[in-house]
């Protein structure tokens, strides 16, 4: 892979008490060769958002805005973003750590592709309750059962 860049969003909404874990699990990506970066899109929060992502300093790019929905954030940090590849991560999500390392090694496979996701795990503490989440909500849609 060549050098590139990763814009990632994170809209957020009163979750001061998450936010630093999803900073946190961007900062640990094991990718190298790719230059990321963060912005916090705070769609008017009412608790310490702001002082969660001051302790970043320059590393995470806070945006504050009046209180529009978590659809108006992501659009806003697409608008501010810079980088080559748009990614978004929910601030109540974390990522592993080699989430954007795997994924650009797909993309040296398929080199046309302009869009990538992946599977996702759901978590209640640290135990996982949905494994392979995607493949969980597809089959639950189709009116299957749940799959482990």
């Amino acid at each position: 892979m060549n050098n590139t860049s990763v814009s990632v969003i994170v809209p957020t909404y009163n979750r001061a008490y998450l936010l630093g874990e999803a900073i946190e699990s961007i900062l640990a990506q094991d990718i190298t060769d790719c230059d990321l970066e963060i912005i916090v899109v705070d769609d008017g929060s009412k608790d310490n958002t702001q002082e969660v992502v001051r302790r970043y300093g320059d590393r995470v790019r806070y945006i504050r805005q009046e209180n529009q929905g978590a659809g108006v954030a992501r659009n806003r940090g697409v608008d501010e973003a810079r980088g080559d590849w748009i990614s978004f991560l929910d601030s109540d999500d974390r990522w592993l750590p080699y989430k954007l390392s795997l994924q650009f090694k797909v993309l040296e496979h398929f080199p046309g592709s302009k869009i990538i996701h992946s599977n996702f795990h759901t978590f209640d503490g640290d135990k996982i309750i949905i494994p392979r989440g995607l493949d969980f909500w597809v089959n639950w849609s189709r009116g299957g059962d749940a799959i482990n």
